[in-house]
């Protein structure tokens, strides 16, 4: 790896050799002064074509430069577009890569890419054509079949390859959270059959982080099977994520131990009729002024037969 630390002092070196300041060799490069600084405090490296631009100003080599090594010498060849015959290594290609041009880089790749694990492509990805990257991604996945090493590459494969990479890795080790972190690149569908894969042994919590990205059927299954101690709380996460029916389906048990409040975070999601009838519950307990927060959401005429029932002599 080159030592961005060495490469800063040999720039900050020649540049003070030369009596020039940062802002005229930044002019003479046609960069901002920034650019220069970052590069003298080690926060950055030149790209491939500054490298050839220093080495001109400056009078020295590439290999002076970046320090004397085989890095270094295929820097030089590929600015000077002669081929590289040296044998690279994963560690060398992701070493050069991110100061060479894409279609340098390119070249490089293919002294590379027969070698690369998973974990290795994650890390080469932002330097490899797409086309390259979703036949690799799919081919890794079918070697080692591992969700946790292909989560690194789903940044940068298309959604045909990632729905092949899927369909060879297995589920073990994945959960819902591991699946939330890669499901905002997947389809619906994909996070869908994904989820439906994974252990049955989740909570209220997972299942609503997951729901954004998966259909409403899908969220209406999973919801069904949560464990019995599921309560009033756990139902007012989940019920923006599940159907109407499912809500009035799950609503039964838990709406007979919940407060006004929780009630009224329920409201939008729970059938009229049920509802008032629950509304009508309070009015016995706490009075009418206890569901004043409900009115909107109640069926008017339910509640009107309701007092009617109860104080038939006020009409």
């Amino acid at each position: 790896m080159f030592d961005m630390q060495k490469v800063a002092k040999t720039i900050s070196a020649l540049r003070k050799e030369r009596n020039m300041t940062q802002m005229e060799l930044a002019d003479r490069l046609g960069i901002s002064f920034q650019a220069v600084s970052n590069w003298e405090r080690a926060q950055t490296m030149p790209d491939i074509s500054k490298l050839s631009e220093l080495s001109e100003i400056f009078g020295v080599t590439i290999d002076e430069l970046l320090g004397n090594g085989k890095n270094a010498k295929v820097v030089e060849k590929l600015i000077r577009e002669e081929p590289v015959e040296e044998e690279l290594t994963t560690e060398d290609f992701l070493n050069v890569a991110p100061l060479v041009k894409p279609k340098q880089a390119e070249k490089l790749f293919e002294n590379v890419k027969d070698s690369l694990s998973m974990e290795e492509l994650s890390m080469a990805a932002p330097f490899i054509p797409q086309s390259t990257l979703d036949q690799m991604a799919v081919q890794a996945a079918q070697r080692e079949k591992s969700f946790d090493r292909l989560s690194g590459v789903l940044p940068f494969i298309s959604g045909n390859a990632l729905e092949q990479c899927l369909e060879h890795i297995n589920t073990d080790g994945l959960n819902m959270e591991r699946l939330f972190m890669a499901a905002p690149l997947m389809s619906r569908e994909t996070v869908d059959r994904m989820a439906e894969r994974i252990s049955r042994e989740y909570d209220v919590e997972e299942l609503v982080m997951l729901a954004p990205f998966m259909s409403k059927e899908t969220v209406d299954r999973m919801a069904e099977r949560i464990p019995k101690e599921f309560g009033t709380e756990d139902l007012v996460m989940l019920a923006p994520f599940i159907s109407t029916e499912t809500v009035d389906r799950m609503s039964g048990p838990v709406m007979k131990g919940c407060s006004i409040e929780e009630l009224v975070a329920l409201a939008p999601y729970i059938k009229k009729k049920k509802l008032t009838e629950a509304a009508a519950v309070f009015i016995d307990k706490e009075g009418f002024s206890k569901i004043l927060p409900l009115l909107p959401f109640l069926d008017q005429s339910l509640l009107d037969d309701y007092f009617r029932s109860r104080w038939p002599d006020r009409e």
